[in-house]
């Protein structure tokens, strides 16, 4: 009984320093090499992005799905151009977020359409998504909104591949005019 008592702790102990990986979808954790950069990509929005935002948390699909089925769920921001369809309650913001070539103009209204929403709090859950993790339009519009001091800034580097290879529902899209 002795032998069956150490044998069961070393497997407990074992089973606890051992990390325990959540499930992941389309490429969302693969590490493509590519450094976190705090510049906007002006060219190759559809490549290999980093695994990190500075200043920002990068969420899995799993993480997200219970952000959003959790009691106060985050604004969700698809910037994919084109989008006809969006995950529920997501704000379709399209291209024009994610542009990396940014104008006085742009940045204003960017940061006047984040104010709208957050009623000014700059503390309010956001997430920021696009395609997969190749595309750098999400990257782009969650480095704008650090850059505007918004401090609970996430991006969902899976995307809609992600969401939908786990099987999750898109609703039609309604582009938000900002």
């Amino acid at each position: 009984m002795r032998k069956f008592l150490q044998l069961l702790s070393a497997v407990v102990a074992l089973a606890v320093a051992v990390p325990v990986f959540a499930q992941t979808y389309a490429d969302e954790a693969t590490d493509w090499g590519v450094k976190p950069t705090s510049r906007l990509e002006t060219n190759h929005y559809h490549s290999k992005t980093p695994t990190t935002v500075p200043g920002a948390k990068t969420v899995t699909t799993v993480e997200l799905k219970k952000l959003l089925d959790g009691p106060n769920p985050p604004l969700l921001f698809d910037v994919l151009k084109g989008s006809s369809f969006v995950i529920q309650g997501a704000i379709y913001l399209g291209f024009d977020a994610g542009d990396g070539r940014v104008y006085v103009a742009e940045k204003a209204r960017f940061a006047k359409m984040l104010q709208a929403v957050t009623n000014g709090d700059k503390n309010r859950q956001m997430v920021f998504y696009c395609l997969s993790s190749l595309c750098w339009l999400s990257y782009n519009a969650t480095l704008r909104a650090v850059g505007e001091d918004y401090r609970n800034v996430m991006w969902y580097r899976g995307g809609a591949e992600a969401w939908k290879t786990a099987g999750f529902q898109f609703v039609g899209a309604l582009p938000y005019a900002w």
